[in-house]
């Protein structure tokens, strides 16, 4: 009779103590690692916990063991701390929203600084001379339309800028096109006949003219 009353009024605590916290039987069961039908066992008198049990009962319910085992009414008042499952989920949901917002910010880093080196590295190609073009190896850079204007002489046929481009970087004939067409558009070149153009060379006022000029690639032997 004894040890059936002691079980009773366990588990009368514990039930007690799990509801002023508003804490489920899952719930409770989850930070035990145990299932809610052991939880249930114990509120009603059936089954009594372990010594560990009753010690990780007194951390979630904020009392001491001897609170929980001795036949006293009066019991202390609840924490105002959010149960221990709520707890565990919301550290959860923190943890997981730091590690996506770092990741985002990665990808934007790894995206941006992608995006800005390409564009450094074609605005340092379109200066680059013949020689220095010709010992980059063709796979690692990109050819953009002001580098194939380097290239070119100062008139030319169309034939010649698709040849150039091939031996480059085989870029297709459709893609040199477009690059002349874009040089036409930035007045860099004009057409003076059919499959035929000349680069359009400015002087220091603005002004263009269509003067011969000295080629601007430097001499690769000397």
């Amino acid at each position: 009779m004894e040890e059936l009353r002691m079980k009773l009024m366990i588990g009368e605590k514990i039930g007690l103590l799990r509801k002023e916290r508003n804490i489920t039987q899952t719930e409770l069961a989850e930070y035990l690692f145990l299932t809610p039908q052991t939880v249930s066992r114990w509120e009603v008198g059936t089954a009594i916990p372990t010594t560990e049990n009753l010690a990780a009962l007194s951390q979630i319910y904020g009392v001491t063991v001897d609170d929980l085992l001795n036949d006293r009414e009066e019991l202390p008042a609840p924490k105002k701390e959010p149960p221990p499952a709520e707890t565990r989920k919301g550290r959860w949901l923190a943890v997981a929203l730091a590690a996506l917002s770092l990741a985002v910010l990665i990808l934007a880093v790894c995206v941006g600084a992608l995006l800005l080196s390409q564009r450094e590295w074609e605005a340092a190609l379109s200066d680059f001379p013949l020689c220095v073009m010709e010992s980059l190896p063709t796979s690692r850079y990109i050819l953009p339309p002001k580098v194939l204007l380097s290239l070119l002489p100062d008139t030319f046929d169309t034939k010649t800028a698709i040849a150039i481009g091939k031996e480059l970087q085989n870029v297709s004939e459709r893609t040199v096109m477009n690059y002349l067409k874009e040089l036409c558009r930035s007045r860099l070149l004009r057409k003076s006949k059919a499959g035929h153009y000349e680069k359009i060379i400015y002087d220091e006022s603005g002004k263009f003219n269509m003067t011969d000029n000295e080629p601007s690639t430097p001499d690769c032997n000397g």
